[in-house]
């Protein structure tokens, strides 16, 4: 402004000193035949006044406008701290647990800012985990709408249908953006889940087998692996029970195929084959895959089918007796070997094994079971001829990855949901080398 004023004071004394110097006038036509004599002078600080008056006006105006700007920014940076702190106490009300307290932060929030997608999609999560999941349709619709190239909402979205349990909806959503993204990570795994949750095994595997083929970003290669072979396995089993025999085995003879150490598909083929074919087909398969798992859940099936249905006793005997041989240092096989002994009411072999065996372990809670149940045997005859060919004492079992017990085997640990690791859990503890024998709980045989 002080400018402004400089520059008047010397256009008012130019236009004086001009005025001086030019005393004459100028005729200045206004209308058709008329004219106006106006002096130099003059003219030029009219002109100059002009100039001046807009120069002040237009920094006059630029002034009023910052003063205006300047007012907008400080409220609309106050209005977004008061977003923000809204957003931020709602979150931290929602991990405190306080929902309802959450919930009506959230709206407050969106009473400032009715877009904002932070508020629009917390109130969404917030409403499912409260069981709300059709009002949180509603909004993370709405925030769908407002940012379409933000997969977030449309993953939270298919969420709610699933919270809800309408998974035919939840299907039809995930497939509408499978088409636009096939190689989807999040949307092929909650597709994977949906068809496991409504026990379409075979869709689900179909689901797993697109994630494997594309990227494996941050995912365990061999753990999705088994997890399909997995899925592969629950399809053939739903085949089974529908009672399509036919094409279950096919499907869990390309299973093994795919995947040669997967015990459960042993177990149901083995099963299966014995029903289908003869106790001599279903060992076969049992016995087969043991060789390809070494994994003790088979021995089982394989002792019963030799001792109770095909009634082959020295079958049994020299089966296990080769697995010994074979390994001869293996606690566990003579373990095995001295239950087959003691379930045929051979009491002096299974003397003579187990014996063994007792001297080379410092703890086998297994073993003392057994050999307390020989010891009344051997002093009952009466007993032990009505218990011959029962079964001996059961075998503990538990999950050999995350170690959780179970009552017998399974195809699937119900714990971890992990498939082929329930397992026997013999709990053996090799006695060290050159430590003291314990007083025997089996006497020699006499």
């Amino acid at each position: 402004m002080r400018t402004l004023l400089l520059l008047a004071l010397i256009v008012v004394a130019g236009g004086g000193y001009l005025t001086y110097l030019n005393p004459g006038s100028v005729n200045v036509a206004y209308a058709q035949g008329r004219t106006l004599a106006v002096g130099l002078g003059p003219l030029l600080m009219a002109a100059a006044a002009l100039g001046l008056v807009m120069g002040i006006g237009g920094t006059i105006w630029h002034d009023v406008r910052s003063f205006f700007r300047q007012v907008g920014l400080r409220r609309r940076r106050r209005h977004g701290e008061r977003l923000h702190h809204l957003l931020a106490d709602a979150a931290n009300e929602r991990l405190a647990g306080r929902a309802d307290r959450a919930r009506e932060l959230y709206n407050k929030a969106l009473k400032l800012d009715p877009e904002n997608l932070t508020a629009i999609s917390g109130l969404g999560n917030l409403l499912r985990h409260q069981g709300r999941a059709r009002e949180a349709i509603a909004m993370h619709r709405l925030a769908s709408r407002l940012a379409p190239e933000r997969d977030a909402f449309r993953l939270a979205m298919i969420d709610d249908y699933i919270a809800m349990e309408s998974y035919g909806s939840a299907v039809q959503q995930i497939e509408a953006a499978l088409r636009e993204d096939p190689k989807n990570q999040a949307l092929l795994t909650r597709l994977r889940e949906v068809h496991a949750v409504t026990g379409d095994w075979a869709g689900a595997a179909e689901a797993q087998d697109r994630l494997l083929k594309g990227p494996m970003d941050g995912l365990d290669s061999r753990a999705e692996n088994a997890r399909l072979t997995g899925l592969r396995y629950e399809a053939a089993a739903a085949l089974l029970a529908e009672g399509h025999t036919a094409r279950a085995r096919d499907a869990l003879t390309v299973l093994l195929r795919q995947a040669p150490d997967f015990t459960p598909g042993y177990m149901a083929l083995g099963a299966l084959r014995a029903r289908e074919e003869g106790p001599s087909a279903g060992l076969e398969t049992y016995q087969s895959g043991y060789e390809h798992t070494r994994d003790e859940s088979l021995l089982p099936p394989i002792e019963n089918l030799l001792i109770v249905h095909l009634e082959d006793p020295r079958g049994a005997i020299d089966y296990f007796t080769r697995l010994v041989d074979r390994d001869p240092k293996s606690l566990r096989l003579r373990y095995w070997l001295g239950r087959v002994y003691e379930r045929l009411e051979m009491i002096d072999d299974a003397v003579q094994v187990l014996g063994e065996l007792e001297e080379a372990v410092e703890g086998f809670p297994e073993l003392q079971a057994l050999l307390v149940r020989i010891n009344l045997r051997r002093r009952d005859h009466a007993q032990a001829l009505e218990a011959l060919g029962e079964g001996s004492p059961p075998v503990p079992y538990a999950c050999r990855a995350c170690r959780t017990p179970a009552e017998g085997w399974a195809p699937r640990c119900d714990a971890c949901g992990r498939w082929g690791t329930v397992g026997p859990a013999l709990r053996i503890t090799a006695r060290p080398e050159g430590s003291a024998s314990p007083t025997p709980l089996l006497p020699a045989p006499g």
